[in-house]
C-alpha cells in the first residue's frame, strides 16, 4: 500500500517571461569561474559525506 505524498513547498515560475540579457565578457568570466568553484566544492562535499557513511541520508522503515 502506498503512503499518500505531502505536498511540498516548491515555487514554480514562469521561464517564458524572462527576458534575455547580456554579459559582458568579463563578467561572464568571473561568473563562470565563480561557478566552477561552487561545483568543485559542492562535488567535494559529496565525496567527504559519503567516505564519512553517507551521514547525510534519512532512514526509512523496511
Amino acid at each position: 500500500m502506498r503512503r499518500p505524498v505531502e505536498p511540498s513547498q516548491q515555487l514554480n515560475l514562469s521561464l517564458l517571461t524572462a527576458t534575455a540579457c547580456v554579459v559582458p565578457d568579463e563578467k561572464q568570466k568571473e561568473l563562470m569561474l565563480a561557478l566552477v568553484e561552487l561545483l568543485s566544492g559542492a562535488a567535494a562535499e559529496g565525496v567527504q559525506s559519503q567516505a564519512k557513511g553517507g551521514d547525510d541520508e534519512s532512514e526509512t522503515d523496511a
